[in-house]
């Protein structure tokens, strides 16, 4: 007869709920914990404060509703071709106005923070819309201090948190929904699965990963023959001078 610890089914059953406990706990990091649009599309001044985990956001028709998902992506770096809104930023700056901003808040706490030692438990990011003018984009620390004003430092931070402002599953748009459900085929819908999920992204990735390690090898190649052809010329050197 086998014998097992006697505490054996109690830490399975300790192990099992701690998980349950960490999938049912909201996240601490790389979520939006608060939404600031000034002069943007019809709203004059909106502050919105998010709750830890699922958010509906509801209202008649022409309230703003989906200001705040456009306002959303336009405070993350999204072009103007990514909201579904026209062909330019400046025709979401509300009518009357010179600027406009969106401002996104994440939370930046725990194991999963991102760089909190220079950033805090927030991550403050700014979008600033100008009619005449270039647009500018803000990254800045918990206390509000601007650490960045590149658009890079954006992608880095989406990157490290896994979110893609171009994923329908991320933000998908009312022309992409009704565009899916009514006109989509087998084919468009198997791409919209591909790029929800990240296996295009993951299939690209590899793609050019296997491109780079054929340009190296050749390469590899290539300096191994000027090697040989190098030490050829120096023995040869060596005899002459001997």
């Amino acid at each position: 007869m086998t014998q097992y610890p006697g505490n054996t089914q109690n830490n399975n059953h300790e192990s099992n709920s701690e998980d349950e406990e960490d999938m049912n706990t909201p996240a601490e990091a790389g979520v939006i914990s608060k939404l600031e649009l000034k002069n943007f599309m019809c709203h004059d001044s909106f502050v919105l404060d998010f709750g830890p985990q699922i958010n509906f956001i509801i209202g008649r028709n022409g309230s703003g509703k989906s200001a705040v998902l456009t306002g959303i992506s336009v405070a993350l770096g999204a072009k103007a071709t990514d909201t579904d809104r026209g062909n330019s930023l400046k025709g979401l700056i509300k009518h009357g106005k010179n600027v406009s901003r969106a401002t996104v808040t994440l939370l930046n706490r725990g194991p999963q923070a991102f760089k909190q030692e220079e950033f805090g438990d927030k991550i403050i990011i700014e979008r600033v819309l100008k009619i005449e003018g270039s647009h500018s984009i803000s990254v800045k620390n918990s206390k509000g201090k601007t650490l960045s004003t590149k658009k890079s430092t954006v992608d880095e931070i989406l990157q490290f948190f896994s979110i893609t402002i171009a994923n329908p599953m991320t933000i998908l748009t009312q022309t992409e929904a009704k565009n899916f459900l009514a006109h989509s085929s087998s084919t468009d819908k198997f791409n919209s699965f591909m790029t929800g999920t990240r296996l295009k992204e993951a299939y690209d990735n590899l793609k050019r990963t296997f491109i780079d390690a054929k340009e190296v090898s050749k390469a590899l190649e290539e300096h191994e023959q000027i090697y040989k052809d190098v030490s050829k010329e120096l023995e040869e050197a060596k005899e002459v001078v001997s």
